[in-house]
């Protein structure tokens, strides 16, 4: 291990990903703000699929503002990660929506390679 051996691999926004498959959110209280990918779900969703659905997740992360969430429409993106220990739920600006597709696709290679390194 050397001195750079916990330097993030990529990230997005106030998104983090690890080496090892952790993934910190630097908005969020210290205590909470790094969570490991493994089981985690991680996903992009436009605003359309998403008005299609509340999940019990998004209630859980947003409480009642889960159904005005649930109005948003237009060209909006969101980047969901959820597991069984946390759920976070970022809105992506249109401009923006190509790096939070190249950091999904970067979360989910990790995963696969912790899966496979087992």
């Amino acid at each position: 291990m050397g001195i750079f051996s916990d330097r993030p691999t990529d990230n997005f926004g106030t998104l983090l990903l690890y080496k090892n498959g952790d993934i910190e959110d630097l908005s969020k209280p210290k205590g909470e703000r790094r969570q490991s990918l493994i089981g985690a779900e991680i996903e992009l969703e436009d605003g359309a699929a998403l008005s299609k659905r509340v999940t019990a997740s998004r209630v859980l992360l947003t409480g009642v503002f889960a159904l005005a969430l649930k109005k948003k429409s237009g060209g909006e993106s969101w980047l969901s990660v959820t597991s069984p220990d946390f759920s976070w739920l970022l809105e992506v600006d249109r401009k923006d929506a190509a790096k939070a597709t190249k950091f999904v696709q970067a979360c989910k290679q990790r995963q696969r390679e912790l899966l496979l390194n087992a």
